[in-house]
This record gives structure tokens, sequence and C-alpha cells, in this order.
């Protein structure tokens, strides 16, 4: 019987160790012929199996960790109505080939202290308190503003550059002015569990500036489209041309196609009078996962069997832990 037992036990557990302790190489003959060992087989069992209870709980209650990430949905006028501007991403990142708003992933120097000279409009203290934190919100507008410099050209500031610059060179050498005031916090998604990497992204809108236009960096933005909201929400569900864009650039540009305004002046109003802290953390989970009663109560279940929940944006309420592309952890929220 114990010989038995100690061929099943992993190698490496405490089980093994310590009825190797007691019992000796000579072990399964032995027990075989007095059994007097048994009860310190089936202890060794019992404390493996503890131990492993004990890890497993304890890894399902740290927190899944999310990387801080900014989008922004780019509008112009045209003559039929806001245009918002889409990227094509290459095979090799993030979304693949998919058609998506510029944004990525909030790097250390977007908490930099340097960036408060470069901006008005908005202080740090009442980007926080958008955003339900206690403080390092303002992070969040500069990782859009410099996403979207680097995936298309375009520079949402007050003040225009002479010559082509890195973003960091921006604050440092030509005296850049954003006004934060102008690029309007609009969503907040939650990658589902079971992807990864995990991003938690918040989506800003904003107008496109005078005598700016886009251009793909041929790095991480392979083409660049004007479309009207409801034109690419079309695309995406027909499949049209190979088009295809993730859930949550979907569900964005339907709320922009719900604000029916018939100019970006508009819609950004609209967006500009939207509470901030009570913007929903929209963080999508499979039907099968949840209780059935939960499944309708304040949600929305798509056909393809995924619950958008809406949930309290701050982090204490997610149970999530931010971190930036350092794996820097933000700060808590209010």
């Amino acid at each position: 019987m114990s010989g038995a037992l100690l061929a099943v036990l992993p190698r490496s557990s405490v089980g093994v160790d310590l009825t190797a302790r007691f019992v000796g190489r000579r072990t399964p003959s032995f027990c075989n012929r007095t059994g007097r060992y048994f009860p310190i087989v089936a202890l060794s069992i019992l404390v493996s199996v503890f131990i492993a209870a004990h890890l497993y709980c304890a890894s399902m209650s740290d927190p899944l960790t999310y990387r801080a990430a900014a989008s922004v949905l780019l509008l112009r006028d045209s003559a039929t109505g806001p245009e918002v501007l889409m990227v094509k991403r290459p095979g090799s990142v993030s979304f693949p080939n998919a058609w998506v708003f510029p944004g990525g992933c909030m790097e250390p120097e977007d908490h930099d202290a340097g960036w408060a000279d470069c901006c008005h409009g908005l202080d740090d203290e009442m980007a926080s308190q958008q955003l339900c934190m206690t403080s390092g919100g303002r992070a969040w507008w500069i990782a859009a503003i410099r996403e979207l410099y680097e995936e298309t050209g375009v520079l949402l500031a007050s003040s225009g550059i002479d010559q082509p610059a890195t973003f960091a060179e921006l604050a440092r050498q030509h005296k850049t002015l954003f006004d934060l005031s102008s690029i309007h916090y609009l969503s907040y998604w939650i990658a589902p569990a079971w992807v990864k990497p995990r991003y938690a992204t918040r989506f800003f809108v904003a107008a496109l500036p005078p005598g700016q236009t886009a251009a793909p960096d041929m790095e991480e933005t392979l083409e660049v489209l004007w479309l009207k909201p409801s034109e690419a929400v079309s695309r995406a569900a027909d499949a049209q041309d190979s088009w295809t864009s993730p859930r949550p650039t979907v569900e964005n540009l339907k709320l922009l196609d719900r604000m029916c305004e018939n100019d970006v002046a508009g819609l950004l109003a609209k967006a500009a009078g939207v509470d901030k802290p009570s913007i929903p953390a929209i963080w999508p989970e499979s039907v099968e996962d949840l209780p059935v009663a939960d499944a309708g109560d304040g949600s929305k279940v798509a056909d393809n069997k995924i619950c958008l929940r809406e949930l309290d944006q701050r982090v204490s309420a997610l149970g999530i832990e931010l971190v930036d592309a350092g794996l820097n952890k933000l700060c808590d929220d209010v």
C-alpha cells in the first residue's frame, strides 16, 4: 500500500520528504509486512494536500495585475458630420491587423512632475478627481497625448513645433503647451481576466488641431483612416474587407454614434458634460462564468455570450492592481 502511495506523490512535495525521513528506502517491503507506518504515509499525503490548497487559495486571492493604458478618439468635421480617426495595427503587436484608436500603455515618464509646466486647464488634482484617484491622474492624459503623437504625428497642443522631436523633447526644449481641458475622459475598459497581457484602458475624445494631419508611423500603425462612427461600426459588424476591431473599439464607436451631433464642437460639449467620477469601468466576462441572475442584472448580454458588466471605476472596488509599462504601481483610489 505505502509503495503505491509513494509512487503517486510528486518527488518535490513535502509529503515525500516527510515520508522518506521516517520510512527510509525499505519502506515498501517493510510496510507490506507490518503496515506499521501507514499512519505516517497518510499524514504526509494530508500535509501535501493542505500545502497545495493553501498555495492555490493564496494565488487566487492576489489581485490581477493590469497595465494602465490610454487611447484617443480623435475627431474632425466633415460634410456629413464628425469623423473619427482609426489606425490599423501590424501583425506583430497587440490587436494584430485590427482597426483601433491610437493608444497604448502608460510609461513611467508620463508621471514626471515636469509635465505640470507644460499643461493647463486641468491639474493633477482635478484629473485625479475625474478618475477617482488620490493622485497621478494627469499621467493618463499625458499617456493619451504621447501615444497619439508617436503613432500618428498629431500633437494635441495649443502651440506647435517647428521641427520633428521626440515627445520627451517637447517639454524640455520646445515649450509645448497642452490644454488638458480640451481632452475629455469618455470611458474605461478592463480587459477580461483570460486575456494576457491585461490592459485597463481609459478612452479620451479630442478634436484634431487646426493645420495638422495624421500619418502612420509604420511601426505601431500601418494605415490611418477617417470614418463616421456609424460606418466604422458597420464595417466591423460585416467584417468588410477583413475589417476587425476589438470589442472596446466597437462599443466606443457606438457611444460616439449615440451622441448624434452634427459637428465636433457639439459632440465634445456632450462629452465634457458627463459626470466623470460616475463613469463605470466596463469589464467583459463570459456569461457562463457568472450566475444566471447576474447576467441580466444591469448588464448587457451580447450574442457572443459576453456580459459587459458596469462596475465602480475605483481600483479598490475592482480588486485589481494597476501598473505602468515599467511595472510601477499606480496610486490607490479615493
